[in-house]
Formats: C-alpha cells, structure tokens, sequence
C-alpha cells in the first residue's frame, strides 16, 4: 500500500502499537471481507501469522446426539 505525500510515495506499513495493536489495510479488509466488529482467528506457523475471519456460526458449540 502506498501514499502520496507531496510528490513523494511511501509504503505505508501498519505497525504494532503498546497494545500489540495492528491496523490491517482497508483494501485487505474489503478483498477478504472483513469489516468493523468481525471476529477472526489467528494462526502462527513457520514464523508468520495468519488472520482468518470466522464464517457465521462458526463460533457454534458442537450438539451431540
């Protein structure tokens, strides 16, 4: 992602505040279709982290028959 500023471009990349905050690019968000107040799940493997929106119903308990 990038930004004019002036006649200069710059990658804007989010950073991680005090809180362990992240602000994910909005055309990220809209490509995935995650929007204020979703839930996500995260995921750590081989060093990276994986953001995953839940689907509906997916925090459902399981009924047992």
């Amino acid at each position: 992602m990038f930004a004019r500023i002036g006649h200069v471009e710059r990658d804007l990349m989010p950073r991680v505040s005090a809180k362990r905050q992240i602000t994910l690019p909005i055309d990220q968000c809209r490509e995935v279709g995650i929007g204020p107040g979703d839930e996500y799940r995260s995921f750590v493997a081989d060093g990276r982290i994986t953001i995953v929106r839940k689907s509906a119903g997916a925090a459902r308990g399981r009924i047992e028959p």
